[in-house]
């Protein structure tokens, strides 16, 4: 009997110690399958974060880029625009300055003409400086012309000269705008290239720490359900020993009910004894 309660005892024990040992092991997987969890979660979040900055940090020298682009196409065209200007200007003083001079050599022409006209007739070869004058007056209306066509000439190659450079300033004024244009394109497009490639890095390791999350949590469900099973086992293998116990211990009380009782044959041999 006392070596059946001592079985029961330890039994009992053992059981003890297995439940203890399985509840401690249980609790330690489910807290290293949170750190775990945890560790993912931040990592992903991490590199979302990194990733994000990275994207605005790429638009915004994207930008930065265009816009310079931008300021110098309008700062060569307003150049080219004011060496037109200038130009225009000093072809038309130059075309001023030769119609000025035509005008001023036709006058000292004719006053000349008229002079030397005056002294002549009163020569008395009214006749021969009368043709002289004429010629005179023939030879200050060719240089009149001669200054009048110099003037219109000059003035054509001052507009022809101002329209050329106009058309230049207008030129790079549109090529610049298209450079910006472009430039400020290639930002958009890298700051939605760089943001696509932050929220794929982003999605992805919040995947892989969803995946990290599932598989600790498989595992702790694993571990358990290990758990109930040695537990389960624990309690059979004590079930079959205290049935055991009993047993041997019924066995040994039915043996001494024998030897003892003085009607059965081994009790009469006993009481002999």
């Amino acid at each position: 009997m006392a070596a059946g309660l001592a079985e029961a005892f330890f039994g009992a024990a053992f059981l003890a110690a297995g439940l203890a040992a399985g509840f401690a092991a249980a609790l330690g997987a489910a807290f290293l399958a949170a750190g775990l969890a945890a560790a993912f979660l931040a990592a992903g979040l991490a590199a979302a974060f990194l990733a994000a900055g990275f994207a605005a940090a790429l638009g915004a020298a994207f930008l930065a880029a265009g816009l310079a682009a931008a300021f110098l196409a309008a700062g060569l065209a307003a150049a080219f625009l004011a060496a037109g200007l200038a130009a225009a200007f000093l072809a038309a003083g130059l075309a001023a300055a030769f119609l000025a001079a035509g005008l001023a050599a036709a006058l000292a022409t004719v006053f000349l003409a008229a002079g030397l006209a005056a002294a002549f007739l009163a020569a008395g070869l009214a006749a021969a400086f009368f043709a002289t004058g004429l010629a005179a007056a023939f030879l200050a209306t060719a240089f009149l012309a001669a200054g009048l066509a110099a003037a219109f000439l000059a003035a054509g190659l001052a507009a022809a000269l101002a329209t050329v450079f106009f058309a230049a300033g207008l030129a790079a004024a549109f090529f610049a705008a298209g450079l910006a244009a472009a430039f400020f394109a290639t930002g958009l497009a890298a700051a939605f290239l760089a943001a696509g490639f932050a929220a794929g890095l982003a999605a992805a390791f919040l995947a892989a720490g969803l995946a990290a999350g599932l598989a600790a949590a498989f595992l702790a469900a694993g571990l358990a359900a290990g758990l109930a099973a040695a537990l389960a086992a624990g309690l059979a293998a004590a079930f079959f020993a205290g049935a055991a116990a009993l047993a041997a211990a019924g066995f040994f009380l039915a043996a001494v009910a024998i030897f003892s009782s003085p009607s059965s044959g081994m009790g009469k041999i006993h009481a002999q004894i």
